[in-house]
């Protein structure tokens, strides 16, 4: 079974997506969880960071809740340099 949670943080120039993909097997066993942030901005969505181990999601939510617009820079900065 598949399950996927996808949370939406608002910023003034760009917005961040969290998008978070678990997998479990029929007896309720973890298969993989699978960990996606973008960045959502006027060029439209871009990759930023990727991670399969299980809950990175909220390890970021607490680096935004910690250091406010300072992870909205350094992510923005990030995706433009790939």
């Amino acid at each position: 079974m598949k399950t996927k949670q996808e949370t939406v943080i608002r910023g003034i120039a760009c917005s961040i997506l969290i998008e978070e993909i678990t997998e479990t097997d029929p007896s309720g066993r973890h298969l993989f969880t699978l960990s996606r942030v973008y960045v959502l901005d006027a060029a439209g969505k871009t990759l930023v960071r990727q991670s399969r181990l299980p809950n990175a999601s909220e390890t970021l939510k607490r680096e935004i809740r910690r250091d406010g617009i300072q992870v909205f820079h350094k992510l923005q900065k990030s995706a433009k340099l790939k």
